[in-house]
């Protein structure tokens, strides 16, 4: 048994039960990996009967195919955007690049938290999905209908971009 047989069968929540004749189970298989790589392992599915009498149906064989991939977007990508000084009433737009550099599809989702952050700031698209190698333009625009001073801040996260593997 390799050690990456003894990994997935460590991952197997449920390794033995009884099931009652005509009756269903799920059993579930979870998977995690810490680095890039392609899994294909079996498992061995052994059925026998539970009043002793040593009757035992023929192993089944089932496939676990799995991989572990990193989810990779534009080294480039800006992560702030400076709006500078903005007229009240005036709308200033800033582009933000993104580019997926993955081998999958990604989806991206921006968020606002506060009311105030989604009167002065629009977001062109908000959500979205990206192909591998394709790049897409984001159009962020700021205005404001009052004087607002906005400062920087280690904690503001108000607006965040979700990346989520695969078309949501």
């Amino acid at each position: 048994m390799t050690s990456t047989q003894r990994n997935l069968e460590q991952l197997l929540l449920r390794t033995s039960g009884r099931l009652d004749p005509g009756k269903s189970e799920t059993i579930e298989v979870s998977f995690n990996s810490l680095r890039e790589q392609k899994f294909l392992e079996s498992i061995k599915l052994e059925v026998e009967d539970v009043e002793g009498h040593s009757i035992k149906q023929d192993e089944k064989t089932i496939q676990l195919d799995a991989e572990a991939f990193n989810i990779s977007l534009n080294e480039t990508m800006v992560t702030e955007l400076d709006f500078g000084a903005v007229r009240v009433g005036e709308p200033k737009e800033l582009p933000l690049y993104l580019k997926n550099q993955g081998q999958y599809p990604i989806s991206f989702d921006f968020r606002m938290k506060k009311a105030l952050t989604k009167q002065m700031f629009t977001i062109t698209p908000m959500t979205g999905q990206l192909q591998p190698n394709e790049d897409i333009s984001i159009n962020v625009k700021f205005m404001s209908k009052v004087e607002k001073k906005l400062t920087k801040s280690k904690q503001n996260s108000d607006i965040t971009m979700i990346i989520l593997e695969g078309e949501q």
